[in-house]
């Protein structure tokens, strides 16, 4: 994962270019030169996942009050474009589940090779749980193949400690995110 400043950055770039991104056709914006390979774009479900990590770090009041400013400024673009914000939403959201869901059967077709990138896919997992509080209304055929996938998730889970950085553990708890508390197994019995 990346560094406290890059996602730092990656909140204050966006907020820079968020009026701009809802207004454009596309699900992602331009890229912001962040270095984590499937966030190097603005794109909801990337803002709202780093936004989230950001709310469990401990950092200098300077640093906690420009990520302040600029989620302010993300919150007003949000209100004053709310139907383009909650169509990128719904857009995103059934990609990510693509993403998840390939990652998932590409898992357990082959466990032992794709158990080891669990830590990093699974963020697509959390993009849809954070993208799906953002749409106009729920979206059933999501929710199905969400609790499917999860069900199927909860069959190879093995719990344990949370799999990110410990300073952005608080951020995301157990109840909520249950998925983050544990690895994949490297084989399926």
């Amino acid at each position: 994962m990346p560094s406290k400043e890059e996602e730092i950055r990656y909140i204050q770039d966006g907020a820079d270019e968020i009026e701009k991104y809802l207004i454009s056709t596309g699900t992602y914006g331009q890229a912001l030169g962040y270095p984590g390979k499937d966030l190097t774009r603005l794109s909801l479900g990337g803002l709202l996942l780093i936004q989230k990590r950001v709310d469990g770090f401990n950092f200098p009041h300077t640093q906690r009050m420009r990520v302040e400013a600029a989620n302010q400024r993300i919150a007003e673009a949000r209100d004053r474009w709310r139907g383009h914000w909650q169509q990128k939403a719904e857009r995103e959201l059934k990609e990510r589940l693509s993403l998840w869901s390939s990652y998932l059967a590409d898992y357990f077709l082959d466990p032992g090779e794709y158990f080891q990138e669990y830590a990093q896919r699974v963020q697509w997992r959390v993009m849809v749980q954070l993208l799906e509080g953002e749409a106009a209304h729920p979206l059933n055929e999501v929710q199905q193949s969400l609790s499917g996938l999860d069900l199927r998730l909860q069959s190879a889970l093995l719990p344990g400690p949370f799999i990110w950085e410990s300073d952005v553990e608080k951020a995301f708890p157990v109840k909520e995110f249950w998925y983050l508390y544990g690895s994949l197994k490297a084989t399926q019995l």
